[in-house]
């Protein structure tokens, strides 16, 4: 039961980095779009941009990246949420996703 709650908790871990990711992305394409301004009928053809790709959240994600051990790590923030397991680890792993985000 507490090895699964563990591998839970890492799945959930590694959703919500992906999400985070996924949701930087989305940020970066929206501050560029906020910062061409109005002029965006002069903007370049979408073939000519380089960034173009960018703008969408990975739809492939190697299994190599998903099946790595993910360790936790210190010092990456102070945000705790109290979960209801019996495993310090899980929740450890939780409250690392959730400074994460």
């Amino acid at each position: 039961m507490v090895r699964e709650a563990e591998a839970v908790a890492r799945s959930l871990s590694r959703s919500i980095l992906l999400l985070a990711l996924g949701a930087s992305v989305a940020a970066v394409t929206l501050s560029g779009a906020i910062a061409a301004g109005a002029g965006a009928d002069s903007a370049a053809p979408a073939q000519d941009d380089p960034h173009a790709a960018c703008a969408a959240p990975p739809s492939y994600v190697p299994a190599d990246l998903l099946e790595r051990p993910l360790p936790l790590r210190k010092g990456i923030g102070n945000s705790r949420e109290s979960v209801t397991t019996k495993s310090p680890e899980a929740a450890a792993y939780f409250d690392q996703g959730l400074n994460y985000l």
